[in-house]
């Protein structure tokens, strides 16, 4: 076993492990999302509401006392219109629940995007692991783009939107077994191979 499959040992092991946490994160707000449609979207509002707030706040409080001076320095041009737009929306919450299924909808295509990155790379390098991380990127991208055009009322999209992500994270889950049973094999033939030991610990160039 080369220099080159050693590096790429350990670069599956970092996938492995980012892609569990990614599935930890989907699946939990995917349950949130499914069990309680009428509800979490709202609340969702008014956790980012309260957020830009306080940034709001903190920004005019920052330029008060440091002005705009290097990165103590605040905005009072931003921290307004973050205020104003976080009273408006807490005033017409509405708003912001529409895009919070946009954002949940790109957010899956997003995701769909960063495995598809990582699957050409793997593809590259001629390693199996890629097909199955490829087939993860396409059924989320297509689950994204179901929730950014299909004619849904607000509670059905809401409910497909967990669906969606929990099937997305299980899919992460299954992907992540996949990647720890690959890996597993292929370090118990780098490890007979003395140059294994040898590798430093960065990753592979698995996009050239």
């Amino acid at each position: 076993m080369d220099e080159r499959e050693n590096k790429l040992i350990r670069y599956l092991k970092k996938i492995y492990y980012q892609h569990l946490l990614t599935a930890a994160i989907l699946i939990a707000v995917g349950l949130v999302l499914v069990f309680f449609p009428d509800n979490s979207a709202r609340i969702a509002c008014y956790i980012a509401n309260t957020v830009l707030l306080i940034w709001g706040i903190l920004q005019i409080v920052l330029y008060c006392v440091h002005g705009q001076r290097g990165t103590k320095g605040g905005s009072l041009v931003g921290g307004t219109v973050a205020v104003c737009a976080a009273i408006l929306l807490f005033v017409h919450p509405d708003i912001l629940e529409q895009l919070i299924t946009i954002a949940f909808g790109i957010a899956l295509v997003a995701d769909g995007m960063v495995k598809l990155q990582k699957s050409i790379g793997l593809l590259k390098t001629k390693s199996s692991s890629g097909y199955i991380i490829l087939t993860a990127a396409l059924i989320s991208i297509a689950l994204g783009v179901i929730a950014l055009f299909a004619p849904f009322g607000m509670r059905t999209l809401i409910i497909f939107l967990g669906i969606s992500l929990i099937a997305d994270g299980a899919f992460d889950i299954l992907t992540s077994l996949f990647l720890f049973l690959k890996n597993k094999q292929n370090e118990k033939t780098a490890t007979k191979n003395p140059a294994y030991h040898e590798v430093k610990e960065d990753d592979p160039d698995v996009g050239t």
